[in-house]
């Protein structure tokens, strides 16, 4: 299971989520045990002016020990990084299930 994560933010605010993400989110999921190679890459589309995209993959062994982490740790860490920059980041979630090439 890959939990993917798309993050869309102001432009000013696009080295601290950055930031954030590599010191403090990534490390905490891998530190779980839950979760392993994480991929982060920015999304090279700009959904508008003034803004940066991200995506981020964490790769888990099921869906069940996925949602049980991101409902207890890793939701509050997302919801505390909205709240501290109300109207300049916005995110979601898209579970995805890696098919046979």
């Amino acid at each position: 299971m890959i939990v993917n994560y798309s993050f869309h933010v102001t432009s000013e605010l696009r080295d601290k989520l950055l930031s954030w993400l590599r010191s403090e989110y990534i490390p905490a999921a891998i530190a779980s045990g839950v979760f392993h190679s994480p991929l982060l890459a920015a999304i090279e589309t700009e959904v508008q002016p003034g803004t940066a995209s991200f995506a981020l993959h964490l790769t888990a062994p099921d869906l069940d020990a996925a949602d049980r982490w991101l409902d207890s740790v890793g939701a509050p860490m997302l919801l505390g990084l909205a709240n501290a920059h109300p109207d300049r980041v916005v995110f979601f979630r898209t579970n995805l299930a890696p098919l046979p090439l």
